[in-house]
């Protein structure tokens, strides 16, 4: 036992040693050798490298992990601005992790960078007989300026941030310092399958969706699919739900943007997925209002009776369908005319102002309903509500 507690002790002041040697011999030679991206938000305890879903303008920071080797030291250190951090599922000592100005006064070099499809408005096609059998999709590195040289950025700061969520979005982060150089995974991280890329990027490249905010969990969950491309017959390399291309946030459709969102929202609806949104293909077991057309007259739609289309949770609301033809939208957010007394805010009615999630054959979007899918809609209603 008392050798065991010895043990103990010389563990950790191998561990101070090493500290006060980093702090005070910053002469020494350093070797770069892994950087990684960590999220938080403000009720989190730790900081960590997995892939994020968030919460409506939750609170987010981004902070930059470099792990990395001073010459003569007893093993690696962790240069950070935070001091609970999890990494791949461990939990980092926090006596290893260092803020950078305890090591040089000398500034060093970070780039950040948001990673995104070059054509979100192209319909992506997987062909199953071709050597390359999975949609080839390009994406770019653009420069984040106002990240530039911070460990530590808030997600809100970035300047696209309202185009980019809700959403979900890819980042990449560079490091130099001295001849050094360390890099986050970027664009060429892609999933091997039998030697050629999965079409998209992999899980290793820094992810962070952020939801919806209408109050739907369904509709909610919707909205990560903006800025994912749009790939007409998306699938999956070995016909495992698990690596389907929208599991992996690669690239998604209609009715595998429905399941998915529906799954994530805690509700399984595989047996149903050739059979949304129309009520007839499901046997009215899911949605009903089959056939319900309306007509937008001015800025407002009226049933055939020439009634105000009501919004509520018992009617019509969010999270429920509306198509035209081969369009389909799903609704979100109640909003009135500018000009009407309600000026902007909820009316409980359905015009052309409120706003709907949808895809024209593109990544999914926001749009006022007009906009998005005509003036004569067919609504569809989930009978149970989210």
């Amino acid at each position: 036992m008392i050798q065991y507690f010895l043990e103990i002790l010389r563990k950790i002041i191998v561990v101070n040693l090493l500290i006060i040697t980093v702090v005070f011999g910053s002469g020494n030679r350093i070797s770069f050798r892994k950087l990684l991206i960590v999220s938080q938000n403000d009720t989190e305890t730790y900081s960590t490298n997995k892939n994020q879903i968030y919460a409506f303008r939750e609170n987010i920071t981004l902070n930059l992990i470099l792990k990395a080797r001073i010459e003569n030291m007893y093993s690696s250190v962790f240069f950070s601005e935070v001091d609970d951090i999890i990494l791949d599922e461990d939990t980092v000592y926090n006596k290893k992790i260092i803020s950078w100005e305890n090591y040089n006064s000398q500034n060093i070099v970070i780039k950040w960078y948001k990673i995104v499809p070059v054509n979100l408005d192209t319909v992506y096609f997987n062909n199953y007989n071709s050597l390359l059998p999975w949609a080839n999709i390009e994406y770019e590195e653009i420069l984040i300026e106002e990240w530039q040289n911070k460990w530590q950025v808030s997600l809100d700061s970035i300047k696209s941030y309202d185009e980019i969520f809700p959403g979900t979005m890819r980042f990449k982060a560079e490091i130099a310092f001295l001849g050094e150089f360390a890099e986050t995974p970027g664009i060429a991280s892609r999933t091997i399958v039998s030697g050629d890329y999965y079409s998209g990027l992999n899980e290793d490249v820094f992810r962070v969706g952020i939801l919806g905010n209408s109050g739907n969990s369904f509709a909610d969950y919707l909205c990560l699919f903006r800025n994912i491309p749009f790939i007409q017959n998306c699938g999956s390399w070995n016909n495992s739900w698990e690596e389907h291309q929208t599991v992996k946030w690669i690239g998604v459709n209609n009715k595998a943007a429905i399941i998915r969102a529906a799954e994530l929202a805690g509700r399984n609806l595989h047996k149903y997925f050739d059979k949304l949104p129309i009520p007839q293909y499901n046997n009215f077991e899911l949605t009903d209002y089959y056939y319900y057309p309306v007509i937008r007259k001015n800025d407002f739609y009226y049933t055939r009776n020439n009634k105000l289309v009501n919004l509520n949770e018992f009617l019509f609301n969010a999270g429920d369908f509306i198509i035209y033809r081969d369009n389909l939208c799903v609704f979100l957010n109640d909003k009135s005319p500018v000009n009407s007394i309600h000026k902007g805010l909820s009316n409980n009615l359905l015009d052309n102002q409120d706003e709907v999630i949808f895809t024209d054959k593109s990544s999914w979007n926001f749009e006022k309903i007009n906009k998005a899918i005509g003036d004569s809609l067919v609504l569809i209603r989930w009978k149970k509500r989210w």
